[in-house]
């Protein structure tokens, strides 16, 4: 595994290259002009989310420059700010999900069995849940505590806990709003006379998920209803579903036979899955599944433009019809990103039972107890590079060293931040890093904006 990295360097992505970013510089305004044109209202949450993607990587728009200690070297470079965003970013969505991945493995997660529970909801009650904030928290609050309540009912002493990654997005692209919770699979019991804690694994069986399906659905409906909502889609929910987007399937392949998960409920447009399971001591397991619940919704291998100018995308895994690629064109796909970026208020990684931050047992139940103290820095020090969160990410994962110098091994250190566009233009000439051509054009048979809102429309 060492030789594998060892000989890798820290290189500029380059995002203005990538699928993604060439689509959305080229077909934003469209998208805004053809919003606008129809009577749709451009909300400044997504047009600050594509400013902000479309800077992500990008040079001109701030870097950090770094230089090496040894002053016989002198190597130096430039890093490019991030976006930090939470909506679609490949990028900024990888980081993320590594960074969640390794705190909760290795510092909040006890040594148990987990087990993985998908709930999907209604399309319409998906809206209303984006929509409602307060209808969000309570229909959050009837799940965590029905499947809470099925472990508390073995052992009333019990303390169980979890994480629940709300997820807004589906294989296509498309919003669905759905809850990936990872629940200890049993119970915590303090031992007598004690402090020491015990777990008490539970068997869970086709009829017990029925159960806790069918529970959560009469919660909800009798919740629905005191609002006066019909939660059987008439008027009310109706009314927040936005226009639908088409799109074309194509490369069908042949249909095989579907294995339907033991542990798979499905009721009135609801479903709840907990096949997974992870075991007490598959910890690289436990990470595996929490990246895969924390993953972005775009990939770049999957996405692509065709020579029409259409947008194929590949779908993660094949649908019952047989679909493995989508296609759509450019305004329908920029359509489909701003319905999956979360509101303002959401937040998207859930902790309940005894990891809530409020929990009386969640220091003593906790992977690592000790007491993390937050000390200031003399703002005066030198940083070094390998104090930065990012560095110590990638070398975990990638075993890419990158607070070394590559030339002569030293540390590296941050000399400035850089804001201004004049000056990093100056500064990437005089090193030979600036950018001498165009990025690629992406293939298109629309000649103009008025052409493709034509074909829209």
């Amino acid at each position: 595994m060492e030789e594998k990295w060892k000989n890798l360097t820290y290189k500029h992505r380059n995002p203005h290259l990538t699928t993604l970013h060439q689509v959305l510089s080229k077909y934003w305004p469209a998208f805004e002009a053809f919003s606008t044109a129809n009577g749709e209202s451009v909300g400044v949450a997504l047009k600050r989310e594509i400013k902000k993607y479309l800077e992500c990587g990008i040079y001109k728009h701030g870097v950090v420059r770094i230089k090496c200690v040894n002053n016989d070297c002198e190597h130096e470079k430039l890093l490019a700010f991030s976006c930090k965003t939470r909506g679609f970013c490949p990028s900024c969505y990888a980081k993320r999900s590594f960074q969640t991945a390794e705190h909760l493995v290795e510092n909040v997660l006890p040594a148990c069995s987990y087990r993985q529970y998908v709930l999907s909801f209604p399309v319409q009650l998906r809206w209303l849940l984006c929509r409602d904030k307060k209808i969000f928290k309570r229909v959050h609050r009837i799940v965590i505590q029905e499947i809470q309540g099925f472990y508390k009912s073995l052992e009333n002493d019990g303390e169980t806990g979890g994480v629940n990654f709300v997820q807004m997005f589906g294989s296509s692209c498309s919003f669905n709003l759905h809850f990936h919770l990872l629940l200890c699979d049993g119970v915590f019991l303090k031992a007598t006379g004690g402090g020491r804690w015990l777990f008490r694994e539970v068997e869970l069986t086709k009829q017990d998920v029925d159960n806790i399906l069918l529970r959560i659905i009469i919660r909800i409906a009798r919740f629905l209803k005191k609002l006066g909502i019909d939660v059987e889609g008439e008027e009310e929910l109706s009314a927040v579903v936005p226009r639908s987007i088409k799109v074309k399937s194509s490369d069908k392949i042949q249909l095989l036979a579907e294995r339907k998960p033991r542990l798979l409920a499905e009721m009135d447009g609801f479903s709840l899955h907990a096949e997974r399971r992870i075991n007490a001591l598959d910890r690289k397991g436990l990470r595996q599944l929490i990246e895969y619940q924390t993953r972005g919704p775009i990939s770049e291998e999957r996405l692509r433009v065709v020579k029409t100018g259409e947008i194929e995308l590949k779908l993660k895994t094949r649908w019952k019809d047989g679909t493995t690629h989508i296609k759509m064109d450019p305004l329908s796909f920029i359509r489909r990103l701003s319905q999956i970026i979360p509101p303002t208020y959401l937040n998207m990684v859930r902790y309940f039972g005894f990891l809530a931050p409020a929990s009386p047992s969640r220091r003593s139940l906790i992977l690592n107890q000790t007491k993390k103290i937050k000390v200031k820095k003399d703002p005066t020090a030198i940083t070094l590079v390998e104090d930065m969160e990012w560095a110590k990410l990638l070398a975990k994962v990638f075993k890419l060293d990158v607070a070394h110098c590559p030339r002569c091994s030293s540390k590296l250190r941050i000399v400035a931040t850089i804001h201004r566009e004049d000056e990093i233009t100056r500064y990437l000439k005089h090193t030979g890093q600036m950018q001498t051509g165009p990025p690629e054009q992406i293939p298109t048979h629309f000649e103009s904006t008025n052409d493709i809102l034509s074909q829209i429309a």
